[in-house]
């Protein structure tokens, strides 16, 4: 099964930069390594990509998962 974690761009930045994020997405991270035994996982990471939603949106889409889980 292929399963997609987005952590999606947040548009709430201290410094005002859209997306903005200083700490790595330790959930999301952990639930990849657990899954990815027994499946084909990917992480979009938007806020390090500075991705905005609809591109990181059509990203995910692309790659053609089963599932998508959405880190908030």
């Amino acid at each position: 099964m292929r399963i997609a974690l987005v952590t999606p761009a947040s548009t709430y930045a201290s410094d005002g930069i859209p997306g903005d994020q200083a700490d790595p997405p330790l959930g999301v991270l952990s639930l990849a390594t657990m899954l990815r035994a027994d499946h084909d996982v990917r992480i979009f990471d938007g806020p390090l990509a500075r991705c905005r939603p609809v591109p990181l949106a059509e990203t995910v889409l692309a790659w053609g998962p089963d599932v998508v889980g959405f880190s908030t």
